[in-house]
């Protein structure tokens, strides 16, 4: 009777992890005549949830920029249960409730206000484009995935390195301020159409602005906007009249309109050579080329001509001027990263399972040499050796066979020792028994024994001294079954944690209460009395 309960229970949890999901959407009518009817009714699909920000393709110098969506709108009918949240198509904040107020995690907080959530991140997400959208579930399992939307992260200002003007050598960066000189050291002696040149940030629009002297009515003042892809830029200035100040102002913004003003810097054109003097500063004479005059005039020596800048106090500058970065240029466009399909692993798991536990219990059966109609006493027993009162003793993984001498047509007891060489027979015995026994390796000699000595008998079955191939076969699986047990153990326990169900969970527990029984419980459970007789 205990044995007949544990198979039932054993069956009654099978059905029941079998069954659990179809029960979940059955319902049951009964009809006027009292008859149950059942029909199963799917549950109906809902609208997802409604993304509100940041909006698809916008842009934004935040980040650690916040994310707000609407639940489902109508609500199903089903209650929703929790929310799932996803960035870059990688789960990023798993089962948020539907009914949370606020809460905080390690890595963002998250809030419901109404119907809408809202969630803040506690750290910074990389530069450039991301995409993020929400999967909302019920409290049946059915869900409902949002679109998919994507913007835009700059949080870095540009920089401005101006390399040259005409021949000065400068390498100034707004990244290193202590490559920029002073204002005083900012005056650039030029030629008439200066060429600048330098790097920038990639994609940012890049402004020039040239300030012209005050007081010359035919001058203006030219604003010019460049974008550069690649971040290396050149522009030239035009038509600079010689020994005027001029004043540049260089600015930058990127797409997310973070901005920055490169420190003024002035360009004074002389017909001398063109470097970097403070104002006042000497300058070397310049010794006009002489032309000789006709030879029947006398030649007249040429004094020399020095030209100077203009002292500080000579030098024109303009009014003040207050300078505005461009405006943002678009982003951009986004590189099409072409993601590897994630190897799906979930066969392979399914089918070491199916290397593991079955196939040890299938290795155990055929090396015990059992036979095919007595598998389901054969697995309760070697699973649970320690259930049931045995009192009759012969080799491990026996095969008994018992009959009443006066009805030989029918055993009235078939079964098969445990891993201890223990088994049970139903009681009374019969006055006079036939008995037949098979082992693996050992032979019997069928006799008969007298009902009331059996209990006291221990079956001994005489070693094969020759085994055939088939028995020499069935003693290798024997030794080698436990590395399919340890296969099934490492396969669920890595399966479970990735996919958690009802059925690993089984699965694993079954394993390792093999390997209890097999190897552990043997050693034990086993008197010296015992070992004795084995």
């Amino acid at each position: 009777m205990k044995l007949r309960a544990i198979i039932l229970a054993l069956s009654l949890l099978s059905s029941l992890i079998w069954t659990q999901s179809i029960l979940a959407q059955t319902t049951i009518e009964v009809t006027p005549d009292g008859l149950p009817v059942s029909a199963s009714v799917p549950e109906q699909a809902f609208n997802p949830p409604t993304l509100i920000a940041p909006s698809n393709n916008s842009v934004t110098n935040n980040p650690r920029e916040p994310f707000s969506w609407r639940r489902s709108d109508p609500l199903p009918s089903t209650p929703l249960d929790h929310h799932d949240f996803y960035i870059d198509d990688s789960l990023f904040a798993q089962g948020i409730p539907d009914g949370i107020t606020k809460t905080e995690f390690y890595f963002y907080t998250i809030e419901r206000i109404d119907d809408v959530f809202h969630l803040y991140l506690k750290t910074d997400l990389s530069e450039g484009y991301h995409t993020w959208k929400v999967i909302s579930y019920n409290s049946s399992g059915l869900s409902s995935q949002s679109e998919t939307w994507t913007f835009y992260i700059d949080s870095v200002s540009p920089f401005i390195k101006l390399n040259t003007v005409d021949n000065n050598d400068l390498n100034w960066d707004t990244r290193d301020l202590t490559t920029i000189p002073g204002v005083e050291l900012r005056y650039l002696y030029v030629t008439q159409d200066p060429l600048l040149s330098g790097e920038t940030e990639p994609g940012v629009n890049l402004q020039y602005t040239l300030l012209c002297p005050t007081g010359i009515s035919s001058c203006t003042s030219p604003t010019q906007t460049y974008n550069y892809p690649d971040g290396n830029f050149q522009h030239r200035f035009y038509g600079l009249l010689p020994n005027r100040t001029y004043t540049v102002y260089l600015s930058a913004t990127d797409a997310a309109g973070n901005s920055v003003i490169f420190p003024v810097f002035y360009l004074i054109h002389l017909s001398g050579p063109a470097g970097i003097f403070p104002p006042g500063a000497p300058v070397t004479p310049i010794i006009p080329p002489v032309t000789p005059p006709a030879p029947a005039l006398p030649i007249l020596p040429v004094p020399t001509t020095i030209i100077e800048p203009p002292a500080l106090s000579e030098i024109f500058i303009p009014a003040e001027f207050l300078p505005v970065p461009p405006s943002a240029p678009t982003p951009p466009p986004a590189t099409l990263v072409i993601k590897p399909e994630p190897f799906n692993f979930i066969p392979l798991l399914q089918l070491l399972l199916v290397f593991g536990l079955p196939l040890h219990l299938a290795m155990t059966q055929f090396g015990t040499a059992t036979k095919a109609s007595l598998t389901h006493k054969f697995l309760l027993i070697l699973l649970y050796p320690f259930i049931g009162k045995k009192k009759f003793m012969t080799h491990p993984f026996t095969t008994v066979e018992l009959y009443d001498t006066f009805i030989t047509y029918k055993s009235f007891a078939h079964t098969v020792s445990d891993i201890l060489g223990q088994y049970s027979l139903p009681e009374p015995l019969p006055k006079s028994v036939f008995v037949k026994a098979y082992h693996r390796d050992r032979k019997f000699k069928h006799v008969i024994i007298p009902g009331g000595r059996f209990a006291n008998a221990c079956l001994f079955l005489q070693p094969e001294p020759h085994p055939s191939v088939l028995e020499r076969l069935q003693k290798q699986s024997m030794r080698i079954r436990p590395f399919p047990l340890g296969l099934g153990i490492m396969t669920s326990a890595v399966a479970l944690f990735f996919i958690p169900s009802y059925g690993l969970v089984l699965y694993l527990y079954l394993c390792l209460q093999a390997t209890f029984s097999e190897y552990f419980y043997p050693k034990i459970g086993a008197t010296p009395s015992d070992l004795t007789k084995r």
